[in-house]
């Protein structure tokens, strides 16, 4: 049991389970906050320097002048605006809570991590495998254009994915990876105002847009260079599940996506700016506070984190990365928690008749047993096994299966606790104490997911009556 603290999301392919270096989950890039109040979709972006084709043909890009109409001279930036080279219509709320079929939008499963390979492999990376089927589902992706760089052919694939410190790609001499600053800097119709926080290679910026009654709208913008995709295809594949899965969501504890854009070095996505603050701060202070323990809050904010991944397990869709920095809090005037769950890159669709995955992904702490031991999993189960982690982590500031490097713990010793699943409580704890909520915990995390109580049944306990 160790203090809480945060944890990156992790995505391997099925091929690495057999890594000789297998006590690890492949880390997908992880953001960084730049101060205390850190956005939840924060990441950061290092841009190229050439022009790309568009890379959004499937929402119906609209070629765009930077010049915007009028706008009040408070908000006219301070510099030059940037150039959009193709930009969506705005994303409308879907009522009708419809989500596709996998069948008919592939690009909302997992990729094909050894065709990802296959289609950025450089001349110089050739193997023996033979090259895997190609994918029906390409001609659908959202930014399909940037699966191959420019002058650049794609080979046979590599063997198995490789880690992140694999040998980069061969790409054209013009594209770096510069930084770029957007503060004070007009993008379309939306000003950015200032950093919320970086990842590896993206920037979330706070932005504005004016409306027509002359009010002002807070939006958070993702930039992404194209760098970054080139040089991994896991941050393409990413971007392209949460677009896609985002864009068929309406759900109001669901971050709303606005629009995407695409400029000479980035690609852009605009979602919703939400209230408040991280879960993940908000438990931290509230076991730091002093102030003894608010059961009836704890219960609250519990009880709604159920009710939106039902939500979400009924429409066929799986997060596979909840935990408390992808869920944002805002406490009203009444005293009343809302939650916002945040950061897609890792959710997909799934087939209710065929819902058992492969990919490893998630983050570390928060992975279920058949994940860390590379067993098929049903990703219904593995989002209930991280509410669990979540809940023990509300009720007492720590996580329940965690190592310590600093004692020379490695990764294996963390995956080892997961898979007993024995669940520890402080010592300091009385066990009488929230007797219901503990119980609650302790039937979660089950080793076995066909013995986990499912989210129906815990919405039917005592403790939420």
């Amino acid at each position: 049991m160790a203090a809480l603290h945060r944890a990156r999301s992790y995505r391997t392919p099925p091929s690495a389970s057999s890594s000789d270096d297998d006590d690890q989950i492949m880390a997908l890039p992880s953001p960084l906050p730049t101060h205390d109040s850190y956005h939840p979709h924060h990441h950061h972006h290092q841009p190229p320097h050439q022009k790309l084709p568009s890379p959004i043909p499937s929402i119906q890009p609209e070629p765009t002048s930077p010049v915007t109409p009028p706008l009040p001279p408070a908000l006219l930036p301070g510099s030059a605006s940037i150039p959009i080279i193709a930009i969506s219509p705005s994303i409308p709320h879907h009522h009708d809570d419809i989500i596709p079929q996998l069948a008919d939008h592939p690009m909302l499963g997992d990729m094909d991590d050894v065709q990802l390979l296959h289609q950025h492999s450089s001349h110089d990376d050739p193997v023996d495998q033979p090259s895997p089927a190609s994918s029906s589902s390409t001609s659908s992706l959202v930014f399909h254009h940037l699966h191959s760089p420019p002058n650049q052919t794609p080979t046979r694939p590599a063997a198995a994915m490789v880690r992140e410190a694999s040998r980069p790609l061969h790409l054209p001499p013009s594209i770096t990876d510069d930084d770029e600053d957007l503060v004070n800097k007009q993008l379309g119709d939306f000003y950015i105002r200032r950093l919320l926080g970086m990842g590896a290679f993206s920037k979330v910026y706070l932005a504005e847009r004016p409306t027509p009654q002359g009010d002002i709208e807070n939006f958070a913008i993702k930039t992404i260079n194209k760098f970054g995709m080139y040089k991994d295809p896991r941050i393409l594949a990413s971007i392209e599940r949460e677009v896609g899965v985002l864009k068929f969501i309406d759900h109001p504890n669901i971050v709303h996506i606005e629009a995407t854009m695409e400029t000479e070095h980035s690609l852009c996505i605009v979602l919703e700016y939400a209230q408040g603050v991280e879960l993940f701060d908000f438990v931290q202070k509230l076991h730091t506070s002093g102030t003894p323990l608010d059961e009836v809050l704890i219960r609250k904010i519990f009880l709604q984190l159920i009710h939106v991944v039902q939500w979400m397990h009924r429409h066929n869709i799986v997060h596979r990365d909840l935990k408390p920095e992808n869920i944002l809090i805002h406490m009203d005037d009444h005293h009343q928690p809302h939650l916002k769950i945040t950061d897609f890159g890792l959710a997909r669709v799934i087939d209710p008749h065929s819902p058992i995955l492969h990919t490893r992904c998630g983050s570390e702490e928060y992975a279920a047993p058949e994940i860390v031991q590379s067993k098929g999993y049903d990703g219904r189960q593995t989002d209930t096994w991280a509410l669990g982690v979540i809940l023990y982590a509300l009720l007492t500031g720590h996580l329940p299966f965690s190592y310590d490097a600093t004692r020379g713990e490695r990764v294996t010793q963390l995956f080892y606790r997961i898979v007993r699943s024995q669940v520890k409580w402080p010592k300091d704890w009385d066990l009488a104490y929230l007797s219901d909520a503990r119980q609650l915990v302790e039937k979660i995390l089950v080793r076995q997911p066909e013995l986990r109580i499912s989210l129906d049944e815990m919405e039917q306990l005592d403790w939420f009556s």
